[in-house]
C-alpha cells in the first residue's frame, strides 16, 4: 500500500466525541494533501469522512445514497467535527443527517439513507457508456503536471486526448494503489473521495477553449450506491455534463465495476466561472 492510501485510511479514522441517544459525533482531521487545486480542502475528503460518520454510527445497516450539500470552503489545516443524528429507522430502511462544522461554522450537512437489504427481487442495469480503455489511458495527474502526483490515494487515469478534446464527457479509471481493509464503509468512503475528481470540469469542457479554464466550487453531491463496493479493483467512471446554465454546471455519471457490474451513480451541481479577469 502506498503512503498516500495509508494516509487517507488514517484519515478515515474518525474519533468519536459525543454520544448521546439519537447522535454521535466524531472528530476528523484533513492535513496538507488534503487540498484541492484551488488551495481550499478537497470536498471529497469531506464527502469519505461523511460516510465513516454515518456508517460508524449505524453501523448494522449499508449506506445506500449520500446527499451533500456544501455551504462554505473549508481548511485542510483545521479539524472537522460531524455529528450525525439518526432521524428515521424502519425495518428495511434508515435516515440521519450529518452536520459538517469547522471553526464553530457549519461548512456542510449531508443527508444519507441507509438499507437492511432487499434479498430476492429483479436485478437488471445499464452497461457503461465510458469509451475508454483502461490500456488507453494515462496518469491523469501525472499529465497534468500536478506536483505531488506520486503522492495521491487512488490513481486516475484518463486519455489525455479525451480530456482535451471540447465533449462534455470524460472517462477515468479508478483504483487505490495498494488493497483497502475487509471493512464496506472504508470502500465506500474511498470511492466517494474519488468521485469528486475531474467531475466538477465536464460541463465546463465545450466551452474552454473560448473562455479558457473554470473557476468552479461544489454546491452539492450526491451519490446512489446500488451494491457493496470492493474497490480493490479498476472501476470505470464515465462522466457526463449535460448542461451549463445561470452559472451552474451540471455534471452526471456512473461507476462500474471492470467486470461490468453497476456500483454506483453520482450527480454533481457546481457554480462556475471563466478566469478572473487580469
Amino acid at each position: 500500500m502506498s503512503e498516500g492510501t495509508q494516509r487517507l485510511l488514517h484519515r478515515l479514522d474518525l474519533r468519536e466525541t459525543k454520544r448521546t441517544e439519537n447522535s454521535v459525533t466524531w472528530r476528523g482531521e484533513a492535513g496538507e494533501n488534503a487540498m484541492n487545486m484551488a488551495g481550499r480542502l478537497f470536498g471529497g475528503m469531506v464527502l469519505a469522512q461523511t460516510i465513516v460518520a454515518a456508517g460508524r454510527t449505524v453501523p448494522e445497516r449499508r449506506v445506500h445514497s449520500l446527499q451533500q450539500v456544501f455551504l462554505r470552503g473549508g481548511a485542510a489545516d483545521l479539524p472537522l467535527r460531524y455529528r450525525c443524528e439518526v432521524l428515521f429507522e424502519g425495518r428495511t430502511y434508515s435516515s440521519a443527517r450529518v452536520e459538517v462544522e469547522q471553526a464553530d461554522e457549519v461548512i456542510s450537512h449531508a443527508m444519507i439513507g441507509f438499507t437492511a437489504g432487499v434479498p430476492g427481487g429483479p436485478d437488471r442495469q445499464l452497461p457503461t457508456t465510458a469509451r475508454a480503455r483502461l490500456a488507453d489511458t494515462a496518469n491523469r495527474d501525472q499529465y497534468r503536471n500536478r506536483p505531488n502526483w506520486r503522492d495521491q490515494p487512488i490513481e486516475v487515469r484518463a486519455v489525455r486526448e479525451h480530456e482535451e478534446d471540447g465533449e462534455p464527457r470524460l472517462d477515468t479509471w479508478l483504483r487505490p494503489f495498494g488493497p483497502l481493509p475487509d471493512d464496506q464503509v472504508l470502500h465506500q468512503a474511498a470511492l466517494a473521495y474519488v468521485s469528486d475528481r475531474a467531475f466538477l470540469s465536464t460541463p465546463w469542457k465545450p466551452v474552454r477553449a473560448e473562455l479558457g479554464p473554470a473557476r468552479g466550487a461544489t454546491l452539492d453531491h450526491t451519490i446512489w450506491f446500488h451494491r457493496p463496493v470492493q474497490f480493490d479493483d479498476w472501476h470505470v467512471y464515465a462522466m457526463h455534463g449535460p448542461a451549463l446554465i445561470d452559472g451552474r454546471g451540471l455534471s452526471q455519471g456512473t461507476i462500474h465495476h471492470c467486470n461490468g457490474t453497476l456500483v454506483a451513480t453520482v450527480a454533481q451541481q457546481g457554480a462556475m466561472r471563466g478566469p478572473r479577469p487580469s
